[in-house]
């Protein structure tokens, strides 16, 4: 099966060093790959949103809408 576009890892690691012994462990033993694409994008979309309106009086609207933009922009991508 594969992984949906969005669903994948923003920046993927390979692998992560442990700052306690200096080892290196995958990333999924360390707390998981980081933000998908999705989230890195609904995130610079709400940072937009948020700039543009200044103090949004509206943040679940602005949450929904930066997920909304975040998806088409997936679609977009994966044609």
């Amino acid at each position: 099966m594969k992984i949906k576009n969005g669903n994948m890892p923003a920046m993927p690691q390979c692998g992560a060093t442990d700052t306690n012994d200096g080892q290196v462990y995958p990333s999924d033993q360390l707390g998981g790959e980081g933000l998908t694409k999705r989230e890195m994008f609904a995130m610079h979309f709400m940072a937009a949103e948020a700039n543009r309106a200044g103090c949004h009086d509206n943040p679940r609207g602005a949450a929904e809408k930066s997920v909304a933009w975040a998806n088409a922009l997936l679609t977009e991508l994966d044609k």
